[in-house]
């Protein structure tokens, strides 16, 4: 990632970003907080991926719905890599793997995200139209 906060890949006219970002109240050896999202934006909609967005999905900590956590939190070494293992995981239960789809047959991929991932992906109608 160097300095960015962002991971990129490019499919044809499609680009799959994850953005990582952290939390305001971060306080160093206190509590350290960071979150992700996952877009799929066109870049044949325009140059800048805001109104060109086709599908997101945020990714906060599976405790998220039990108290409101919407960070996850990395203070510690522990916590820390138990946000590796399960950032990672859904990532590529995620994002990879629908980049991957749309690498393998474009057109199966974006029936299979408007059929099978509509919600869990927040898919936006007008991309249909391409």
């Amino acid at each position: 990632m160097k300095s960015q906060r962002c991971l990129k890949k490019t499919v044809k006219d499609l680009v799959f970003e994850i953005d990582f970002f952290t939390s305001k109240w971060n306080l160093s050896h206190q509590r350290v907080e960071v979150n992700a999202e996952f877009k799929l934006w066109c870049k044949s909609y325009g140059k800048l991926p805001i109104n060109n967005v086709i599908a997101t999905m945020s990714y906060h900590p599976e405790r998220y719905s039990h108290n409101g956590s919407y960070w996850y939190d990395i203070s510690t070494e522990k916590k820390l890599f138990s946000t590796f293992e399960d950032l990672n995981s859904r990532i590529h239960n995620t994002a990879v793997s629908l980049c991957t789809q749309f690498e393998n047959d474009y057109l199966t991929a974006t029936e299979n995200l408007f059929r099978e991932h509509f919600d869990e992906y927040n898919v936006h109608l007008d991309f249909i139209a391409i």
